[in-house]
């Protein structure tokens, strides 16, 4: 079932990409520069795009098998306080 919902899932993120977001992806890919003379190339925007595209799978990976050695409620928490710990960092770093 989750396989079969994520399939498609991405099948209509795709397809809503397309339609709403065209003209972004295309400047992203299309080698002009910035207003401050950076340049992406093709290479490096698929490497950028794939490299997302793989943390984010990771990402609810192990969402899922946090989920199956815990419970939802310390899933929360660590979500709630990981805001907290970067100020404690930003501030003693």
């Amino acid at each position: 079932y989750l396989g079969m919902m994520g399939f498609f899932a991405t099948i209509i993120s795709l397809v809503q990409a397309m339609v709403l977001e065209r003209e972004e992806i295309m400047h992203f890919f299309d080698g002009v520069p910035e207003p401050d003379g950076k340049v992406c190339s093709t290479s490096t925007g698929l490497l950028l795009v794939f490299s997302f595209m793989l943390v984010n799978a990771l990402s609810y990976t192990a969402t899922a098998w946090f989920l199956l050695v815990s419970e939802a409620t310390f899933l929360n928490l660590s979500l709630l306080t990981g805001d907290l710990w970067s100020v404690v960092f930003m501030i003693v770093a």
